[in-house]
C-alpha cells in the first residue's frame, strides 16, 4: 500500500520544497491526492524516484538510498542518451481528405502551376 505525507513532511525528509512538489502534482508527474482540509499528499515512492534524501551524501550513504535500495532519480528531464542508435519512426499515411479540401487543394495547386507559368514567360 502507497505510504502518503505531506509537503512540509516530504520537503523536511527530501531535498525538494513544498512548491516544486506541487508543480510536480499539477503536472501530473507525481501522485498527489487532496484531503478534505486543502492540503496535498503524495506518494513516497513516487517522490524517491526524482529527489534525494536530505544529508544522504553527508552521512557517507550512497546518493538516493531508500530502506537500502538505491532510488532513480530522473529530475526534471528524466533519462538522455546522447550518440546512440534513433529509434525508428513509423510512417503515417496522411488522413483521408473530404470532398471540400480536395476541392482546395486542386485550386491551390492550380493557382501555383499559373504563377509558375507567368514567371517563366516573363524570364523566356
Amino acid at each position: 500500500m502507497a505510504e502518503w505525507m505531506t509537503a512540509e513532511q516530504i520537503a523536511a525528509r527530501y531535498v525538494v520544497g513544498e512548491a516544486r512538489l506541487l508543480e510536480y502534482g499539477e503536472r501530473g508527474n507525481l501522485a498527489m491526492r487532496r484531503v478534505a482540509d486543502g492540503r496535498a499528499l503524495f506518494d513516497v515512492e513516487g517522490v524517491a524516484r526524482f529527489f534525494r534524501v536530505r544529508g544522504a551524501a553527508a552521512a557517507g550513504a550512497a546518493p538516493g538510498a531508500v530502506n537500502g535500495a538505491r532510488a532513480q532519480h530522473l529530475g526534471v528531464l528524466g533519462v538522455a542518451t546522447l550518440g546512440g542508435p534513433a529509434a525508428p519512426v513509423a510512417m503515417r499515411e496522411a488522413p483521408a481528405t473530404g470532398g471540400r479540401e480536395a476541392r482546395k487543394r486542386a485550386l491551390r495547386s492550380a493557382a501555383d502551376d499559373l504563377r509558375v507559368r507567368a514567371v517563366i514567360a516573363k524570364a523566356g
